[in-house]
């Protein structure tokens, strides 16, 4: 875990913080009771009770900063050179819900970088996003594997969203409809978006290996 650096204002803290990976994250959560949070090593000392608002970097996993409002539980001086000091931020009811979707995602990187990455097809699907708010796109997915998306698609979704993503194979397969994790947006020459998928039941990763093994069935008999 990283601090980036610290703004303050006359009433509260504001931080940012970069986790290297989602183990990192993991490891500084914690659960005291109807407590939860972050544990965070800083050189400012803040009194317990304090408000601090607290920006999170998950390395490549979520481009853009998460922002939690947070109180400082308890502190705990560390005796190293120079001073550092141990706080316990704990995060408001209302930001409850964005720490479970960071843990979540730490979880998911965790385990994608335990193994070895799927081979991605290219592909020209048709396919909807849609997230919890409404919001719904339509674009062409240009990559797939069983780990997530490149798709051509307006930039509707801020990176750090959890999407439904419906994948339209075409007849006879059935549509696919995925969790999924925007990861990042580019342009180059066409919109882009990553997406990284959660998978909620071993079921739908099936379903998906079998949409890549046609993909690539498919392609093997166009080349011959």
């Amino acid at each position: 875990m990283l601090c980036t650096g610290s703004a303050s204002t006359s009433e509260e803290r504001v931080w940012s913080v970069s986790f290297s990976d989602g183990l990192a994250l993991l490891a500084s959560h914690f659960q005291e009771g109807e407590a939860e949070g972050i544990l965070l090593d800083t050189v400012e000392d803040v009194p317990v009770g304090a408000p601090v608002t607290l920006r999170v970097n998950l390395g490549r996993a979520v481009t853009e900063p998460l922002q939690l409002a947070c109180t400082v539980r308890w502190r705990r001086v560390l005796h190293t050179t120079p001073p550092r000091v141990q706080l316990a931020l704990d995060c408001a009811r209302e930001s409850r819900p964005l720490l479970r979707r960071l843990l979540t995602v730490a979880r998911d990187v965790a385990g994608a970088a335990a193994n070895r990455a799927h081979t991605r097809v290219p592909t020209r699907m048709g396919s909807e996003v849609r997230s919890s708010d409404g919001l719904m796109a339509t674009g062409v997915v240009l990559d797939l594997s069983e780990d997530g998306a490149l798709i051509n698609m307006p930039a509707v979704h801020a990176a750090g969203t959890v999407v439904q993503l419906t994948l339209k194979p075409g007849p006879p397969q059935p549509n696919l409809v995925i969790r999924a994790l925007v990861i990042w947006h580019a342009s180059r020459g066409e919109r882009l978006t990553g997406l990284m998928f959660l998978h909620d039941d071993e079921e739908q990763r099936k379903a998906l290996r079998h949409i890549v093994a046609v993909i690539m069935m498919r392609q093997g008999v166009a080349a011959r």
